[in-house]
């Protein structure tokens, strides 16, 4: 499996990359903002942690062959069209403050790794049932994508 949030230098390179970003950063390709794209990845850990409910989307070929992919492979493509509970044109969390945004998504990073390991996760929309460390490699992995995207 890939690299995890729940890896604590892992955590410390996507901490550090966040606090590089700012409201004035660009996207280098998509059609997010930055400020959109604080409040959706942060909308994937609400997601995680049962904080925001999502309509299960999956199917077998999303559950077993898309699901291995997207913990194994190096990297995500881009314009992967997402859940509309994330999509802050949709269901998901509207941008607010910038620093009150950026804060809650570093929170929820520190809840969703401090969590017991016994906690329940909600399954992923489109990935089924997966474990802590599973949902850990996905989280740091779509941020490290987005992080990206913003050039940092």
């Amino acid at each position: 499996m890939k690299a995890s949030i729940l890896d604590n230098y892992a955590y410390q390179s996507i901490v550090q990359r966040i606090q590089v970003l700012t409201p004035n950063h660009k996207a280098e390709w998509g059609k997010m903002e930055v400020n959109q794209m604080i409040v959706h990845v942060t909308d994937q850990i609400r997601i995680a942690m049962n904080q925001k409910e999502s309509e299960d989307i999956s199917s077998f070929f999303s559950r077993t062959v898309l699901k291995y992919f997207a913990l194994r492979v190096s990297k995500m493509p881009k314009n992967v069209p997402t859940v509309k509970e994330a999509d802050s044109e949709k269901e998901g969390t509207k941008p607010t403050n910038w620093e009150k945004d950026k804060a809650t998504m570093l929170a929820l990073l520190i809840e969703f790794r401090t969590r017991s390991e016994y906690m329940t996760l909600a399954p992923h929309p489109k990935f089924g049932k997966l474990t802590r460390s599973e949902w850990g490699c996905l989280i740091y992995h779509h941020l490290a994508h987005h992080l990206g995207q913003f050039g940092v």
